[in-house]
């Protein structure tokens, strides 16, 4: 399953700025409730939420997480749903890493509904190479299930080996030096400036220079970069082409149009094991992903339409109840602060109102 931890694990986060959080892991492995027993799920509406760092969550208590809220707001205003929830995520994962996911621990809880949590770095991390330039995992070490394309180009899902799980790739001398030994020390003042001052997008764009540099020196990766020469255009979350509104597939570097094609075949897995069970599926995508019309958020819309995927709109959920987006996330991070999973709890809560029926018993699996 991957870099899943230990159950009653005790896991502590802060930026020492705006949050310091100490969370446990269920029986799972996951940083969440434990989920319900059988009898209650079988007798409830259950929601399985799936992502990644968003859905994780370890920047705020798990009781203001938002399916939390979200359980507790149904209960208060829609009574007859009676709603149970659970959530499934971990940290720089995508769609193809958390389908097995779904078939280890979701599948079994036999949701009503489950909720996709959409984040703007969700289709760089489908690709490998994409992913190792984040994270410096060899594109075969990544310790998740990974998407790859066949000689007859045919997509499949790959289990990670044990063999060669988690192997990391070795960034130059002086990136180590620099970069690892300095501005990743474990210095409070260190770690405190980079943040007030805005570096840290500045050391992870490094940090994914270093490693496309290697990358490209590994045999059999050699050409992963044709097509994307410019320095400028990478950004660590590889979002500079994706967020391109004259880019259409075609024209994108091949890196790209790959990450694009293991998206939308995650999604297609989503749907058959979904449609299979008997729940539903709908993305909630995160403010992260631009309002409607931002080209980011309307290449996954247009993935979502052809396969019959309801989208909430966080972003436009805000707007419309006149918040600022800067409060959905902290000051010094880009995660949801407890306002931002408020608003999530809330959209997701609206989408309910609006699509009772998914609250009607799930076919039999």
């Amino acid at each position: 399953m991957g870099l899943l931890r230990p159950p009653d694990t005790e896991v502590r986060l802060t930026n020492r700025l705006d949050f310091w959080t100490i969370s446990t892991t269920n029986s799972l492995g996951f940083v969440d409730r434990e989920p319900p027993a059988p009898d209650i799920v079988a007798a409830s509406c259950h929601i399985a939420i799936i992502g990644d760092s968003f859905v994780e969550a370890l920047h705020v208590p798990i009781e203001d997480k938002f399916h939390v809220r979200l359980e507790e707001m149904t209960a208060a205003e829609l009574p007859d749903l009676d709603v149970t929830t659970s959530a499934f995520g971990i940290r720089s994962t995508g769609r193809t890493h958390q389908l097995p996911w779904y078939d280890e621990y979701v599948r079994h809880l036999r949701p009503n509904l489950a909720v996709l949590v959409f984040v703007d770095n969700d289709f760089s991390n489908n690709s490998p190479a994409l992913h190792a330039m984040k994270t410096g995992y060899v594109p075969d070490g990544i310790p998740y299930a990974t998407a790859r394309s066949s000689q007859n180009g045919q997509i499949h899902l790959r289990l990670p080996s044990p063999d060669i799980q988690g192997e990391r790739l070795s960034a130059s001398p002086d990136y180590a030096l620099f970069v690892r030994h300095w501005l990743n020390t474990d210095s409070l003042f260190v770690h405190w400036l980079g943040i007030k001052m805005g570096l840290r997008p500045v050391w992870r764009i490094a940090s994914a220079h270093a490693f496309a540099e290697e990358l490209v020196r590994r045999p059999g990766y050699e050409s992963t970069l044709d097509g994307w020469e410019s320095a400028d255009n990478r950004s660590p979350h590889g979002l500079d082409f994706f967020r391109n509104p004259g880019l259409r597939n075609p024209d994108l570097p091949p890196i790209f149009q790959e990450a694009l094609a293991f998206t939308a075949f995650a999604l297609d897995e989503f749907v058959d094991r979904t449609e299979r069970d008997g729940a539903e599926l709908v993305i909630l995508a995160s403010h992260t992903m631009g309002p409607s019309g931002d080209p980011l958020f309307e290449r996954m819309a247009e993935m979502s339409r052809e396969r019959g995927i309801p989208v909430i709109n966080q972003w436009d959920y805000i707007a419309r109840q006149g918040g600022e987006i800067k409060d959905a996330t902290f000051a010094h991070d880009g995660h949801w602060s407890a306002q931002g999973h408020q608003w999530a709890a809330e959209a997701l809560l609206e989408w309910l109102r609006e699509n009772p029926q998914v609250c009607d018993d799930a076919d039999a699996a």
